[in-house]
């Protein structure tokens, strides 16, 4: 039987939050959700390359704040991750 390919789309951002990744600066706080589940890992901003914002070990999409991870299939422009960035809580 033939492989079944998972759709890939990009993550849905709320306009706020896409305003939020493209205004990103270097020391910038961030919080990473892995799976979603509390409680986030708390990040800065430490160089922002083209498409990707790094926070130390952990390389990020700037369209969609998705984890980027070759080894394990998390790819630029896909919702196939297993983390993200978003805005700390306040």
């Amino acid at each position: 039987m033939g492989e079944v390919m998972a759709e890939t789309r990009p993550l849905p951002l709320y306009p706020e939050e896409a305003d939020w990744l493209n205004n990103l600066r270097v020391g910038d706080p961030v919080e990473r959700w892995l799976g979603g589940e509390p409680p986030p890992m708390k990040l800065r901003v430490t160089a922002i390359k083209k498409d990707l914002i790094v926070c130390g070990w952990y390389t990020f999409d700037l369209a969609s704040g998705a984890e980027v991870d070759e080894a394990l299939g998390w790819r630029i422009g896909t919702r196939v991750t297993g983390s993200y960035i978003r805005a700390p809580a306040h």
